[in-house]
C-alpha cells in the first residue's frame, strides 16, 4: 500500500463478508499482491511493514486504521492478534525522521511558499514534498537545484506521478512564476536526506539574487528574530 487511501480501501474489503466486495481486492490491488493470493484466507491476518523513507505518522495511521477495522469486526483482543506491526517510530531512517519532524514544525507557521530540493526518484524527498503540498497546495515546489529557478523569476517545478516517484511514469515539469508578495516573503526551503548542503546554499543564493541587495537582511538579524519569536 502506498498511502492511507489504499489502507481504507483494504479495510472495506476486510470488513465486508459480501463476496462481491471481497472480490474487488483483485481489481483494486491488481499487480500489488503475490500470485495465488486468496482474499478469504490471507486477509485474516495482516502485517504492516513500511519503507524507511515513508511518512512516520502516515504509517502509524495505517496501522491504527487496520486495527480499528478488525476491532469493529472481531473485537479489540482479536485486532491486536490479527494486525502485526508494533507501531515503533524507530524504523525510519534517522535523517528522514529528523527532516520530517523539522518540516512539520516549520509548516505550522505562516508561509508564502515552500521549495523542496532533491532527486526526482527519491522517496524521502517525495514524502517531504507531499507534506508541503498538503499545507500549501500549488505554492509548494519540487526542484533539483538552483538551475530550476531562472533570473526572470520562473520556477521549473517537477510534477510527481500521482502515486510517487517512478521512472516509468515521470510526468515532466511545469513552469510557475516565483511567489510574490507586498510584504516580506516567508519561504521554506528543505532538502531530501541525501541532498548536499551545498546545493541548498546555491538555491538560497539564487533566490536572494532575485531581490535588490538592499532588501536582503543579514542572517544574524533573521536568526535573532526567530529566537525572539520562539521565546514569546
Amino acid at each position: 500500500m502506498r498511502n492511507l487511501d489504499e489502507a481504507r480501501l483494504l479495510g472495506e474489503i476486510i470488513a465486508s463478508d459480501n463476496p462481491e466486495v471481497r472480490a474487488c481486492f483483485y481489481r483494486d490491488f491488481a499487480g500489488k499482491h503475490t500470485p495465488g493470493f486468496d482474499v478469504n484466507r490471507h486477509l485474516n491476518r495482516v502485517a504492516v511493514v513500511n519503507q524507511t523513507t515513508l511518512l512516520m505518522n502516515e504509517t502509524l495511521e495505517i496501522l491504527t486504521h487496520l486495527r480499528g477495522v478488525f476491532a469493529a469486526k472481531l473485537g479489540d483482543a482479536e485486532a491486536v492478534i490479527r494486525v502485526g506491526g508494533g507501531g515503533k517510530r524507530d524504523t525510519l531512517c534517522y535523517a528522514t525522521q529528523v527532516n520530517q519532524d523539522a518540516l512539520s514544525k516549520a509548516l505550522a507557521g505562516p508561509l508564502d511558499a515552500a521549495f523542496v530540493i532533491g532527486g526526482k526518484n527519491s522517496s524521502n524527498t517525495y514524502q517531504l514534498y507531499r507534506l508541503c503540498a498538503q499545507r500549501l497546495g500549488s505554492r509548494a515546489f519540487f526542484i533539483q537545484s538552483e538551475a530550476n529557478i531562472d533570473a526572470n523569476g520562473r520556477v521549473e517545478h517537477f510534477v510527481f506521478p500521482a502515486k510517487g516517484p517512478d521512472r516509468s511514469t515521470c510526468h515532466g515539469t511545469e513552469v510557475h512564476p516565483f511567489p510574490k508578495s507586498e510584504k516580506p516573503l516567508r519561504l521554506l526551503l528543505t532538502g531530501g536526506a541525501s541532498c548536499p548542503d551545498g546545493i541548498i546554499q546555491q538555491v538560497i543564493t539564487r533566490i536572494n539574487a532575485l531581490f535588490p541587495t538592499e532588501s536582503l537582511r543579514p542572517m544574524d538579524a533573521v536568526l535573532a528574530d526567530l529566537h525572539a519569536q520562539v521565546k514569546t
